[in-house]
C-alpha cells in the first residue's frame, strides 16, 4: 500500500525525477528537495544530505528518498554511519514503496 503525506489516504503521485526515473511521493516539493540531492551528489557538492532530509521532511514516505539516503550514508569511509543508514532502509522498508525502491534498499541492506 503506498502512502500519502502523513499516512492519510489521498493522492498519491507517480512523478518523474530529473533523470526520467519514477519516484512514488505525495509531494512535488519532496521530489524537488531529492532532484537537488541527485545534483549536489553528481557534482560532489553542498550537502546532499540536507536535501534528502528536506525531502522527507515533506514526505516521510517517499521510499526511495530514504533509499538514497541510506546509500549516502553507506558511500562514506565512517563506519559510525552505517547505524544511521540501517535506519534510513527501515524508515523506506516501512514505506512500502515499489519494486525499484524495494531494490535500492535491498542493495543498501547488503552494504550496512
Amino acid at each position: 500500500m503506498l502512502h500519502a503525506i502523513g499516512g492519510e489516504s489521498g493522492r498519491v503521485a507517480d512523478v518523474l525525477d530529473l533523470y526520467g526515473n519514477h519516484v512514488i511521493t505525495a509531494s512535488r516539493t519532496a521530489v524537488d528537495h531529492y532532484d537537488r540531492a541527485l545534483v549536489l551528489m553528481r557534482r560532489y557538492e553542498g550537502d546532499p544530505l540536507a536535501a534528502l532530509d528536506a525531502a522527507l521532511a515533506e514526505d516521510p514516505y517517499f521510499s526511495m528518498a530514504w533509499a538514497v539516503r541510506a546509500e549516502l550514508l553507506l558511500q562514506q569511509t565512517d563506519r559510525a554511519l552505517v547505524a544511521e543508514a540501517r535506519r534510513s532502509i527501515a524508515r523506506g522498508r516501512a514505506c512500502a514503496g515499489d519494486a525499484t525502491e524495494g531494490a535500492h534498499l535491498d542493495a543498501g541492506r547488503m552494504v550496512g
